[in-house]
């Protein structure tokens, strides 16, 4: 984000950050690490086979300003899943109260990416982990679906999810979709494939 860098070595996690020269803030062990991302004074990190069973988890750390420590906050799971998903295969930081995790094991490898938004009417560290979006690819396509989630991009109100079998693009596509308020489903969203 300019001021803060993430880089993972195995399982470890480096953060550093730059008041003047670049220098580092913090060292983490952190078994799993497979996706990261950074926004202002937060890092998530994603573990698609850590958290219970295995379905995976993103670890979000924060910090209250430049100069001040780094802590963990909170671990973000999936919440309606039978199977492992690979929760956090891929992570991005939207806008300053929206992140999305892609998780494409969901649903025997058709994929997911989850959606959460900072719960209105709070202070800025409160976060609605309780009741993600979701989005699947049959909200998006009509090609057959196959690791929906896998990688994810996005930027404000606007997000790509790839699907598909890595090296093989006649089975592949980029998905687009923009948000409108914090609904990711029917009518306020706009999903179009690419």
């Amino acid at each position: 984000n300019g001021d803060v860098l993430a880089v993972a070595s195995k399982s470890t996690l480096y953060l550093f950050s730059r008041p003047a020269d670049w220098a580092v803030d913090a060292t983490m062990a952190i078994p799993g690490i497979s996706s990261l991302a950074v926004h202002s004074n937060a890092v998530m990190v994603g573990d698609p086979t850590g958290g219970a069973d295995g379905a995976g988890q993103v670890r979000l750390f924060e910090r209250d300003g430049v100069g001040a420590p780094w802590s963990w906050s909170v671990n973000i799971v999936p919440t309606d899943v039978a199977t492992p998903p690979r929760f956090g295969q891929s992570v991005s930081f939207c806008s300053e109260g929206w992140i999305l995790v892609g998780a494409p094991g969901d649903e025997g490898d058709s994929g997911a990416a989850y959606s959460f938004s900072r719960i209105d009417g709070l202070d800025d560290t409160k976060w609605d982990f309780a009741n993600p979006g979701k989005l699947v690819a049959d909200d998006m396509s009509t090609l057959p679906a196959k690791n929906f989630g896998q990688s994810i991009s996005c930027f404000r109100e606007f997000g790509f999810v790839t699907s598909g079998v890595q090296g093989d693009e006649d089975k592949s596509s980029v998905n687009f979709f923009e948000r409108y308020g914090i609904d990711l489903s029917g009518t306020e969203t706009d999903k179009s494939m690419i």
